[in-house]
């Protein structure tokens, strides 16, 4: 608080408030943490064994992550997104829209995001398995589901443009 009587103000307790980007840059920190962890120990990697890899107390990784499941999200959501830009890059090198070409591409990175890391695949798939969680609460099942979704959809409507122009 700044003083009112011409005396230094009063440092505040705490920690100084982050932006934005340090933030950002502090949850990325602790997802690449985990992963590690999970890499390193399996698919059975507890939050003690996180916080020791990415060198805080647990109470840091509850204040960021919510709970074990928040911190799933965001390891499927950061695979979901690479699968994703995966995908993308492959479709983007034909220059225009192939089905087949998407549809390989999607299997192939799919494939691969559980070839490469088994340990992390299958912390998701466990922990998706815990409480009351339905398939489809998992951040990567949900982005590969509305990624489908979306291949199909301009699929469909890329058919129904040919029979048009046919008719």
């Amino acid at each position: 608080p700044a003083p009112t009587d011409g005396q230094p103000a009063t440092p505040r307790r705490g920690r100084p408030p982050r932006t934005e980007r340090q933030r950002a840059a502090h949850r990325n920190r602790l997802i690449d943490a985990a992963i590690e962890a999970i890499t390193a120990d399996g698919a059975d990697t507890s939050i003690e064994q996180i916080a020791e890899m990415a060198k805080v107390s647990k109470p840091v990784l509850y204040a960021e992550f919510g709970d074990k499941l928040g911190l799933v999200d965001a390891i499927a959501l950061r695979r979901a997104e690479d699968v994703q830009r995966t995908v993308l890059t492959k479709i983007a090198e034909g220059g225009v829209f192939d089905m087949e070409r998407a549809t390989v591409a999607f299997v192939e990175a799919l494939v691969s995001l559980i070839a490469d890391e088994p340990e992390v695949y299958g912390f998701l798939v466990r922990s998706m398995r815990t409480g009351d969680r339905r398939f489809l609460d998992n951040a990567l099942v949900r982005v590969v589901h509305e990624q489908a979704a979306a291949f199909i959809g301009f699929a469909i409507r890329g058919r129904e443009e040919e029979l048009t122009i046919l008719v």
